[in-house]
């Protein structure tokens, strides 16, 4: 059985939909990311890989799990994309209770 754990404040990657709804508009990429969290534009410049490691994922983890995610849905491998995506793909694939099917 699946329990769903609710959260005391929503992910940062879900502030997109309150800059959205205010109408907020962004020049650049970077300060987008930096609206919605000021950790985001520093994950552009680490690869995913890097930063499940130093987030404590063990290496099979990487190589089973998220790599398996993001060579289906990127075609890549978690050492070629940014640490964002990364990130992204954890908290909307692995840990939201929409993806758990079982009660």
């Amino acid at each position: 059985m699946w329990k769903k754990k609710k959260r005391k404040k929503p992910l940062d990657v879900c502030r997109i939909y309150t800059i959205q709804n205010r109408g907020e508009a962004f020049n650049t990429v970077g300060e987008l990311l930096n609206a919605m969290s000021e950790n985001f534009p520093k994950f552009l410049n680490t690869s995913a890989r890097k930063g499940f490691e130093e987030a404590g994922f063990s290496p099979l983890v990487i190589d089973e799990l998220i790599a398996a995610t993001t060579q289906v849905n990127y075609g890549q491998a978690p050492s070629e994309i940014h640490k964002f995506v990364g990130k992204f793909i954890v908290n909307f694939i692995y840990l939201t209770p929409s993806a758990i099917s079982r009660n």
